[in-house]
C-alpha cells in the first residue's frame, strides 16, 4: 500500500501517510491467497496495490506464488498495477509464471509536456519500454490514459492517439481528469479572478494551467467516467480546450484507436453516487465543498457544516496531542471538556467514526485513563446519547488492550 510518487491527478499527494510505503511480507500475502482458494475455490485474483513494483520484494512475492500454485496443482491467474519507469524483465518473467497474463499501467499521455505537467515521473520513453518489455515475456497491457491535465491541446491529446497507435497495447481507457479533493490539482487551486465559480491551478515549473468548475459532490457523480459512446462529461478545460473539446476530443481518440487496433467497446455507465463508497455519512467536510462558503450562512445546513467543522478540527488536536508523545494529557482534557460543551446544543450528523477511532488510539495507553472517560462521553454526546460506560468498564478495556495490542502485519 502507498505510493511515493506526486502525480497532479492522484489523491492523497499532500499527506505522508499516503506516500509512505507500506508491505506485508511475502509469506503472508500467499498464505491469504491460498486460504481464498482453498475456502472459497477463487483461482483469479486483482492485486489493487497502487503500483505492485514498488515493492523490492515483488519477484521474491511472484516466486513464492508460483511454488506454492505448483505444490497443490492449481493454476491461478492475476492482473495488477505496475510503474513503467520501475518495471523490468526479471518482474515481468516472474510475474508471468506466477499466473499473470495482463498488467494495468497508467502511462496516461503521448506528450512530454504532458507527463512533465503531470509531474508523472516517467518519460514517454519509459512508457514505450515497459509496454515493450511485457510483450516480449508474455503479457498483455491495459493502457490507462487521460486527457485534461495542465497545458493540455488539441495536439498533445493527438500525440496520446498516435502513441498509442504505435505501441499497440492490448487494451485501454482513456479518461477525462477530474481534480479531486486531496489532488494537488485541486488542493493547489486558488479562484479564478475573472470567471467566477471556476479554480485555476498552475504547475510551476511549465506555468501551465488547468481550471476547473466547481463540483458538488454531494449531489452528481458525473464527474466519474461514462459510458464511452458519447457518455463523458468533462468539469475541466485549459487555456486551449474547452470541457466540450475534451469530450470531443476524448471520443475521437477512443473511436479512432479502438478501430485501428481491433480493440471493443468496454461496456460503461455513468458513475454512480453510493454514499457508502466514499465512506460518508451525512454533510462532507466543508474543505470539500469549497464552493460553498459555510461561514457567511445562515440556513440550517450552513450551521451544521460549521459545527461539524469545529468539532472536527477538536477531535484532530485531541488526536495530535496524543499522538505526538508530548504529556499533555491536561490540555487534551480540556479539549474534550470544550467538545463536549459544544456538543449540547448541536444540531450537526454524528461524528460517530472519529470519535470511535480517537477513542480506540486512546485505550491503547493505560496512562490516558481519566481521559478515554472523557472521550466516551464525547461521543455518546455526539451520537445524541445520555449513555457512558461506567469507569470500572473502560479501566477493564483499557487494561485489556493496552496488554494485547500488536502492531498489525
Amino acid at each position: 500500500m502507498g505510493c511515493p510518487f506526486a502525480c497532479g491527478f492522484c489523491g492523497g499527494r499532500e499527506a505522508p501517510s499516503l506516500r509512505r510505503i507500506r508491505t506485508r511480507s511475502s509469506e503472508s500475502i500467499i498464505a491469504e491467497v491460498m486460504h481464498l482458494h482453498t475456502t472459497y475455490g477463487y483461482t483469479g485474483f486483482m492485486f489493487y496495490d497502487d503500483e505492485l513494483n514498488v515493492n523490492p520484494k515483488l519477484v521474491e512475492l511472484m516466486n513464492g506464488l508460483a511454488e506454492a500454485q505448483q505444490r497443490h496443482n492449481i493454476d491461478f491467474r492475476l492482473r495488477g498495477f505496475v510503474k513503467s519507469e520501475l518495471f523490468t524483465d526479471e518482474q515481468a518473467k516472474a510475474m508471468y509464471r506466477a499466473g499473470f497474463r495482463w498488467i494495468l499501467v497508467g502511462f496516461e499521455s503521448g506528450a512530454p509536456r504532458i507527463l512533465t505537467n503531470i509531474n508523472k515521473k516517467a518519460t514517454l520513453e519509459d512508457n514505450t519500454r515497459c509496454v515493450e518489455i511485457a510483450r516480449r515475456n508474455g503479457l498483455k497491457v491495459k493502457a490507462l490514459m487521460s486527457i485534461g491535465h495542465p497545458g493540455e491541446s488539441a495536439e498533445t491529446v493527438l500525440a496520446t492517439q498516435n502513441w498509442l497507435l504505435q505501441v499497440k497495447p492490448d487494451d485501454f481507457d482513456v479518461t477525462i481528469i477530474t481534480t479531486y479533493p486531496g489532488t494537488p490539482y485541486f488542493d493547489r487551486a486558488v479562484k479564478d479572478s475573472q470567471r467566477a465559480g471556476v479554480w485555476a491551478y498552475t504547475f510551476e515549473k511549465t506555468a501551465d494551467r488547468l481550471y476547473t468548475y466547481d463540483v458538488d459532490y454531494t449531489t452528481t457523480a458525473d464527474y466519474y467516467k461514462g459510458d464511452p459512446e458519447g457518455g463523458y462529461k468533462a468539469f475541466v478545460f485549459t487555456d486551449y480546450l474547452s470541457a466540450d473539446d475534451l469530450v470531443r476530443l476524448r471520443d475521437q481518440v477512443e473511436r479512432t484507436v479502438r478501430a485501428q487496433l481491433n480493440i471493443p467497446f468496454n461496456p460503461g455507465a455513468p458513475g454512480i453516487r453510493y454514499e457508502h463508497s466514499m465512506g460518508q455519512h451525512g454533510l462532507l467536510p466543508s474543505k470539500f465543498l469549497r464552493s460553498t462558503n459555510w461561514r457567511d450562512r445562515d440556513d440550517a445546513t450552513a450551521i451544521k457544516a460549521r459545527e461539524l467543522e469545529d468539532l472536527q478540527q477538536k477531535l484532530l488536536e485531541i488526536d495530535t496531542l496524543i499522538n505526538s508523545g508530548r504529556g499533555q494529557p491536561e490540555r487534551a482534557m480540556e479539549l474534550a471538556q470544550e467538545l463536549r460543551m459544544m456538543c449540547s446544543g448541536a444540531q450537526s450528523e454524528s461524528l460517530h467514526e472519529m470519535a470511535s477511532l480517537l477513542a480506540e488510539t486512546i485505550e491503547q495507553r493505560a496512562d490516558v485513563i481519566d481521559l478515554v472517560q472523557q472521550i466516551k462521553a464525547l461521543e455518546a454526546c455526539i451520537l445524541g446519547s445520555n449513555e457512558t460506560d461506567d469507569e470500572q468498564h473502560i479501566e477493564e478495556a483499557v487494561l485489556a488492550d493496552a496488554s494485547s495490542a500488536t502492531d498489525p502485519e
